[in-house]
C-alpha cells in the first residue's frame, strides 16, 4: 500500500481533505498535516515523522504538498531522507483532483513512480482557461 501525507500552509491539508471526504468519503492510509503560524520548522518535521511512523505498514509514501519551494516542501524532502528503507516521494502543487486520483489509483499502480507521474498529469489536466 502507498501511504499519502498531505501537507501545506495554514489549513490547506485539513481543508482539502475535507473537500475530498465530501466527494469520495474517508480515505485509509492518508494523513494530513497543517503547518500553522504557531509551528516551528522543528514542529513541522516532528509532525511529518509522526505521520510516517503511523503509516508503518506502507512501504511507499507520497508527500503531497501545496507549494514548490515552500517550507512543507523542503521539510518533506529533509524528513524523507531520514527513512532510507522506504520509497518516499514528494510532489508540490497539489490540488483536489490529484488527491482523488492518487487515493483511487494507488491500488492499481505498478509502483510509486508511475502513480506520481499519473497524478501530476491529472493535476496539469485540471488547469484550464475559459
Amino acid at each position: 500500500m502507498i501511504g499519502i501525507i498531505v501537507c501545506g500552509h495554514s489549513s490547506f491539508a485539513s481543508g482539502i481533505y475535507s473537500a475530498y471526504e465530501l466527494i469520495a468519503g474517508a480515505c485509509d492510509h492518508l494523513k494530513t498535516i497543517d503547518f500553522t503560524i504557531d509551528d516551528s520548522i522543528a514542529m513541522l518535521e516532528k509532525k511529518m515523522n509522526q505521520a510516517i511512523d503511523s503509516l508503518n505498514d506502507c512501504d511507499d509514501i507520497l508527500f503531497m504538498v501545496d507549494l514548490l519551494q515552500g517550507t512543507p516542501y523542503f521539510c518533506a524532502i529533509k524528513v524523507a531522507r531520514q527513512y532510507p528503507s522506504k520509497n518516499i516521494r514528494v510532489i508540490a502543487g497539489t490540488n483536489l483532483a490529484m488527491i482523488i486520483e492518487c487515493s483511487m489509483a494507488r491500488a492499481i499502480a505498478n509502483d510509486i513512480d508511475s502513480l506520481v507521474d499519473m497524478i501530476i498529469n491529472t493535476g496539469k489536466e485540471q488547469m484550464v482557461k475559459y
